[in-house]
């Protein structure tokens, strides 16, 4: 879904910038950004190009307007002395005068050896008529100079930003007066946009009547290019340019020149800008937070800035990129929305001190087609341990006990639903809570250390039906003024007895059909790193009510005192996979499950005698794990049972170390061949401090009594390495291998066999 989202908010930020680009909606922001840019970066003129100016003095010299030509005559005969490049002209003839004054103008044109260039334009016929009327100079002046355009096309809001290249006048191209004096090349109706980071106010400028009366420099013009025009106000030749204000016409064409002098810019448009935009937005896809996508966005636009100020000013190429920050700004936007919006919710829906889902989360969580237990967790002594530990410690301590609770069930959904509620749903098929929630209990009051504080929980558990969270919490509430662990509410009680009364009587069947299934999880021998053994499991299979784990049915068969049946079953599967296994060669020790109420019971005990017996089984290929935590109904009884199975030569385990009250005692007086401990200390043991204590000083007080040192819960490969320097004999878990049929027990045992040869 986050890959869709991201995906979707690459295209549509494309697409946004595409259509802001084709719309033409980018234009003007483009032509603010490029001004920008110039003002940014201003620059001197390069005074090659000097302006011969009719000013204000010029005119109250002649007196009179129009001028004589004999005025422009004098001058084309001063600069041609002076040595000048060129000599342009914006000034209007297209009209007679006086014929000896355009006589004297039309030989100083042909006597000039410097190139000179007489301006056309075209204009329209009057106010009411759009025809246009071309504009060029009267012929006698025509005969021996260039004509160069002077027309000047200003943008909608009325600036002038850009010049032509040339224009068709006549029915002949022409350059522009811009290109003509710079010699720069293009096409006709070719535009180039002007360089407003030169200042106009650098661009050197003569008074005309100086120019024609000789008092000036010929030295500052030698060589120059010269455009003489009017800049005074009465005449009316200024034109609006964009950082500049209103400039004389004359003026504007000398900025012409200027920027083909060195050399236009090159326009790239916004594809290629776009194109680059969209490649490195992607960046900001993968952006964790709201804060680091603005972070990337911010930076990307910043630098997308740079690039185009440092083409414009520096390379002089002209990239309209606004089209690419529409895409990163879009691209930004919803991706700072989505984390926004995933931020909200889960506010909404999670608790800020732990971060487990609230009770608003609990109401709104999908349904699922099956029965299920509403379980609530209270924790009574909550307000003394909050007293003690604080906001933040009691927090970690809500925390550890979710945490605890998940390695007991790791299919379960922690919520938090009150402060020192937590609650979640349990499959109710086969489930019975006395005896799951007790063993949850033990583990939960297992030490925790907060702060460096052994803390101690005072747990209560109420049970209610589907959904039923509230009588699920008052329950609990019930349970601790009654002093008991766990309390249903009543309509529950009745249903969860119907549920186990039908579900036992289908177990029985299912064992006399053979329906249930054996599978077996191997362990690691960490001094061989081989597979040396297995622990049978057994899973049911049921026709209506689908797969069901042990938890669902076994303690059921305990209580009802069909277990007896439901074992044996098992260890004569167990004892096929070993003969079958040993034919192929595979030797292999199988671990079976015996209740501790089972071992009270002679009958049981003769079976199992009696099927080892005839099975023709090496009696060391068979180990029987007894639950440390279990109560045994007869001690003496009890132990004198397990005397009899290890004389057998069967090794006995005593399974869960750690959840129980065993004391060295306690494991002095039974036989036993092996101990395992339990998931819940060794899971995490190679981070935790605690857990790490308590594996390595029973891994070593195990060693003492000469047993066999079983870790189950393995699921990291530091775990495992934890293990290895504690000296811990076998490993179990995820990490070796979860349970598996018949089948895939020969192929992983095969694949550890390699890695040792």
């Amino acid at each position: 879904m986050r890959f869709l989202f991201a995906f979707s908010a690459f295209l549509t930020g494309i697409a946004a910038a595409a259509l802001f680009a084709v719309s033409g909606l980018h234009v003007t922001l483009e032509q603010q950004w490029r001004e920008a840019i110039h003002e940014w970066s201003p620059r001197e003129a390069s005074g090659q190009v000097h302006v011969v100016e009719i000013d204000a003095a010029s005119l109250a010299a002649v007196n009179r307007w129009p001028w004589p030509r004999q005025h422009y005559a004098n001058v084309v005969k001063r600069l041609d002395e002076a040595g000048v490049r060129s000599i342009a002209f914006d000034i209007d003839f297209s009209s007679p005068s006086a014929a000896g004054d355009d006589a004297a103008f039309a030989a100083a044109l042909e006597r000039a050896k410097t190139p000179v260039y007489l301006p056309t334009f075209s204009q329209a016929a009057s106010a009411n008529d759009r025809r246009a009327l071309e504009a060029l100079p009267i012929e006698p002046l025509r005969r021996s100079v260039s004509l160069a355009s002077v027309m000047m096309r200003p943008d909608a809001d009325g600036f002038v930003r850009s010049l032509p290249m040339g224009a068709v006048t006549g029915d002949i191209p022409r350059p522009s007066l811009a290109a003509a004096s710079s010699g720069a090349n293009g096409a006709v109706d070719e535009i180039f946009a002007l360089d407003l980071s030169v200042d106009p106010a650098t661009i050197p400028r003569h008074s005309f009547v100086k120019i024609e009366r000789g008092r000036f420099d010929p030295d500052e013009l030698r060589g120059k290019d010269v455009i003489i025009g009017a800049t005074a106000i009465e005449l009316f030749d200024r034109y609006p340019v964009p950082l500049h204000g209103v400039i004389p016409g004359a003026v504007v064409q000398a900025l012409g020149v200027e920027t083909l002098l060195a050399g236009r810019f090159v326009e790239i448009g916004w594809i290629l800008p776009l194109a680059f935009a969209a490649l490195i937005s992607v960046w900001i896809l993968g952006a964790q937070t709201s804060a680091l996508a603005a972070a990337r966005g911010g930076t990307i636009t910043v630098s997308l800035m740079v690039a185009g100020f440092c083409l414009q000013a520096v390379s002089r190429i002209a990239a309209d990129i606004v089209p690419a920050l529409v895409c990163v700004i879009a691209v930004t936007g919803m991706i700072i929305a989505r984390h926004l919006h995933h931020d909200f919710q889960h506010r909404r829906l999670y608790d800020p001190g732990t971060d487990l889902q609230n009770r608003r989360a609990f109401v709104q969580r999908p349904g699922i087609d099956e029965e299920r237990l509403t379980i609530a967790m209270a924790l009574d002594n909550y307000e003394a341990l909050r007293a003690v530990l604080g906001e933040d410690g009691s927090d970690t301590l809500i925390r550890r006990m979710a945490d605890r609770v998940t390695e007991h069930d790791a299919s379960v959904c922690i919520f938090r639903v009150e402060e020192r509620v937590l609650a979640w749903t349990v499959s109710a098929l086969g489930y019975d809570p006395d005896q799951e929630l007790a063993k949850l209990a033990k583990l939960l009051r297992a030490p925790m250390y907060i702060d460096n504080r052994a803390v101690d929980t005072d747990l209560t558990f109420g049970v209610a039906s589907k959904d039923a969270l509230n009588e699920a919490i008052h329950a609990a509430r019930v349970a601790a003024t009654q002093k008991r662990t766990v309390s249903f509410h009543a309509d529950t009680e009745q249903e969860n007895m119907e549920r186990r009364v039908s579900l036992l009587g289908e177990l029985e069947g299912a064992i006399e059909r053979e329906e249930l299934q054996v599978w077996f999880q191997p362990q690691l021998d960490l001094g061989s790193n081989e597979i040396a053994s297995v622990e049978a499991l057994v899973r049911w299979q049921h026709p209506t009510r689908g797969f069901l784990a042990p938890g669902h049915f076994i303690p059921l068969a305990e209580k009802s005192n069909r277990i007896d049946s439901l074992t044996i079953y098992v260890l004569r599967k167990s004892i096929d996979a070993l003969m079958a296994w040993c034919d192929e060669g595979i030797v292999l020790r199988a671990a079976v499950n015996i209740s501790a109420r089972l071992l009270s019971s002679r009958s049981f005990i003769r079976e199992i005698e009696q099927l080892v017996s005839t099975s023709g089984i090496p009696r060391d290929r068979l180990v029987f794990e007894i639950t440390e935590s279990a109560t045994l109904d007869d001690p003496e009884e009890s132990t004198a049972a397990l005397h009899r199975l290890r004389a057998l030569g069967i090794a006995i385990s005593i399974d869960d170390y750690g959840t129980g009250q065993s004391s060295l005692s306690y494991l002095k007086t039974m036989p036993l061949s092996e101990l395992k401990i339990d998931r819940s200390f060794v899971q995490h043991a190679h981070k935790e401090v605690s857990d790490a204590m308590l594996v390595r000083s029973t891994i070593q007080l195990a060693h003492e009594l000469g047993l066999t040192v079983v870790a189950e819960g393995v699921e990291h490969a530091e775990c495992l390495e934890f293990l290895r320097s504690a000296g811990c004999d076998i490993a179990q878990g995820y990490l070796i291998g979860k349970p598996m049929t018949f089948d895939d027990i020969r192929t992983i045992t095969a694949e550890y066999s390699r890695k040792v040869a």
